[in-house]
């Protein structure tokens, strides 16, 4: 019996500077933009696999599980950079039936009564780096206490990136803070501390993921640090004022860049609370969302990569 072939094509923007083969896929740049085409078979032409969706053809979930994992290595690729920022992988083309006319001349080919076209876009990150560097990164990772959680490690990014797409402080923040909170839920259940309270988790996590690069953390943040020392974030009880503390740690004569990221950190937890448990918001909840987006994504993505070899 004839096997069904088929074609899909893929492109992905922001181009990549150099065409690479990753994974056995071809990702080729031409005129400044990248594409991948995959080939593929299905046995008939109405075949459907269990996790197809409803009203979608074997040759279509196939395309899309293809996809998933261009996805993937993207993914792999924004926290090997630490920069989430937009990029998309859409099918342009597909899928197409290749040997269509020798299916007719067998007599085995009828046309569906229902054909689908395929709808799907991702969003990943470009920044001139090759796709191979960040693959030896990634494939040299989870040798030790996160050997289990590379699944976990690429749904938290995908919120991460998600967070990119809103052009809303207030979404993003919200996106943003799902990764953050999936991140140190994920380092608490590697270590066995679930039962802890968030902050013991989060200074936990902190301690353990970004001794190495926090100076540069903290040099990166600059402003940012500076608006939260205004916005008077308290603990739950009201007994701890960690924008007083974080501009007391500031401008001591040699501050701790760990102990700056902390009172950061559990400032923004503060306005995570003003956004998801207070009513009525500040008046200025937009402006601290976009404070509170800024710091979080760039100890997200440091801790994301940190994890990998952790």
């Amino acid at each position: 019996m004839p096997t069904y072939r088929w074609k899909t094509n893929l492109k992905i923007w922001p181009s990549l500077h150099l065409s690479e083969i990753i994974a056995g896929y071809n990702f080729e740049v031409k005129n400044g933009e990248t594409f991948v085409t995959i080939e593929y078979e299905t046995p008939s032409f109405d075949w459907k696999l269990p996790d197809s969706r409803s009203n979608e053809y074997a040759d279509q979930t196939i395309a899309r599980q293809h996809a998933d994992r261009i996805r993937n290595i993207m993914l792999a690729r924004i926290i090997y950079m630490r920069v989430p920022e937009i990029l998309r992988v859409d099918i342009v083309s597909g899928p197409t039936l290749l040997n269509k006319n020798e299916l007719i001349a067998a007599g085995v080919h009828k046309p569906r009564s229902v054909e689908k076209t395929l709808d799907f876009s991702w969003n990943i990150l470009d920044v001139g780096q090759t796709l191979s560097e960040s693959q030896v990164f990634w494939s040299a990772g989870f040798t030790k206490k996160s050997a289990k959680y590379k699944e976990d490690l690429l749904r938290i990014a995908d919120w991460a990136v998600r967070a990119e797409e809103e052009s809303s402080h207030y979404k993003r923040f919200i996106l943003r803070w799902i990764a953050f909170n999936g991140l140190y839920g994920l380092y608490a259940t590697v270590n066995g501390i679930l039962l802890e309270k968030d902050k013991n988790k989060i200074e936990k996590m902190l301690d353990g993921l970004l001794a190495n690069n926090v100076d540069e953390i903290v040099r990166g943040l600059g402003s940012k640090l500076d608006l939260l020392e205004t916005y008077v974030i308290r603990s739950l009880s009201g007994n701890t004022d960690y924008s007083s503390n974080l501009a007391q740690e500031r401008r001591k004569l040699s501050p701790n860049s760990l102990e700056v990221i902390k009172l950061a950190t559990f400032c923004v937890y503060g306005i995570r609370k003003e956004v998801f448990h207070e009513a009525p918001e500040p008046d200025n909840i937009e402006v601290r969302c976009k404070t509170a987006d800024h710091v979080l994504s760039q100890i997200v993505m440091t801790c994301l990569k940190n994890f990998v070899n952790y």
